[in-house]
């Protein structure tokens, strides 16, 4: 069959897509590259047999580039060379977890010549002189994939909260595994009151051969994430038992489980992101901890603002820029004062800003940056 448009491949990892991310993501790629005059493959990568149509597609088509969700498979490797390098095949991908996170780790440092990485991690620049291909920061970009059906819209949601958190308990038992008391000590004692990770645990230097360093301590980078996951999950546990005590509507799966005076309805079974992210949209106000984040600004957020709803988050470098949004955006940087943000969204309707003051996260910012480093590149 004649092929006149230029093709694209779109691959995913098909077995660890457990809440719908990476579908909603491929949803909304393929949609603006058809629009852009793309034909596009997508490969859902599931058994052996999918590798091998998804190997034989590379080597009979001509594809103009390649995104690969999330990171998977860019490391893909032929007669002891990278596929696509061998293949001379553009390559990209969107991360949107730091690169310390096991799973992340594991692609970024079998990486292509070819790749280009989109880092919405401020973090990247700590590994990515040390590792191949070309590495650019950006910001996350929304995710408007949405379910229009629902089981939980028996009653208006004032404030919405979707998100995993593991209780304290089991955080602090994985980190006790293989750190030293003094260092559990330390991030329990700094963490106790805080709505954000100190800064200090952001601060990483990579040593090679899968080592870091961070303050005093030298780790090897799984020890390093159970560090960070105890100290997230503080910070975040913090920020959700304040939330609970107000007018809410939570999921939250992990272990996490409200304190006893909640006012908050709760649930901990697992709620798809589709199903989330529509729920989001029909709330009065969407709430973010950013707990994951230093900086940045995470893609709950960076939906809510693009569609006009009302978002709660913890206060930033990287939101400064959308502080015009005025009573569309909602800040806290302290257990205190996030406090009186829900006291005074309580009082609060559902609202949506106007559509020309919203701001852009669209998954076409991706798309666009892909297209500008293709042109640099010929």
């Amino acid at each position: 069959m004649r092929q006149d448009k230029p093709l694209v491949a779109l691959i995913a990892n098909g077995g660890i897509d457990h809440t719908g991310t990476h579908r909603a993501n491929l949803y909304q790629i393929k949609a603006f590259l058809e629009l852009d005059g793309f034909a596009v493959h997508v490969f859902w990568i599931r058994l052996q047999a999918d590798m091998q149509k998804l190997v034989r597609a590379l080597h009979s088509h001509s594809y103009h580039f390649v995104h690969c969700e999330q990171g998977h498979y860019l490391g893909l490797t032929m007669d002891g060379e990278f596929l696509f390098d061998k293949l001379e095949l553009p390559v990209f991908t969107q991360l949107r977890d730091h690169w310390f996170y096991p799973w992340v780790w594991r692609n970024l440092k079998s990486l292509p010549n070819q790749a280009t990485i989109f880092h919405t991690s401020e973090l990247y620049a700590q590994v990515a002189s040390r590792v191949n291909g070309s590495h650019v920061h950006t910001v996350h970009t929304s995710q408007l994939y949405k379910k229009r059906e629902t089981d939980y819209l028996a009653r208006p949601i004032n404030i919405f909260y979707s998100g995993t958190c593991r209780s304290i308990a089991d955080a602090t038992s994985m980190a006790s595994e293989r750190l030293e008391g003094t260092a559990i000590e330390r991030i329990v004692d700094e963490c106790a009151e805080a709505c954000r990770i100190p800064d200090w645990v952001w601060e990483i230097e990579f040593l090679g051969d899968d080592r870091v360093r961070v303050g005093d301590l030298e780790l090897d980078l799984p020890d390093y994430y159970r560090f960070f996951e105890l100290a997230r999950s503080i910070v975040r546990s913090n920020i959700l038992n304040v939330l609970a005590k107000h007018d809410a509507t939570m999921f939250v799966k992990g272990g996490w489980t409200p304190v006893k005076d909640a006012k908050a309805s709760f649930s901990n079974k697992p709620i798809s992101f589709p199903e989330s992210n529509f729920l989001a949209s029909h709330s009065a106000c969407v709430f973010s901890d950013q707990a994951t984040f230093r900086n940045e600004i995470g893609e709950r957020v960076a939906t809510a603002l693009e569609i006009g709803t009302r978002v709660i988050a913890r206060a930033s470098t990287g939101l400064v820029q959308y502080m015009s949004q005025g009573k569309n955006l909602m800040v806290y940087d302290s257990l205190e004062s996030l406090s009186d943000v829900l006291n005074d969204c309580s009082s609060m309707t559902l609202g949506k800003s106007d559509p020309p003051s919203r701001p852009n996260f669209g998954i076409q910012r991706y798309i666009g940056d892909i297209y500008d480093t293709l042109d640099a590149g010929s």
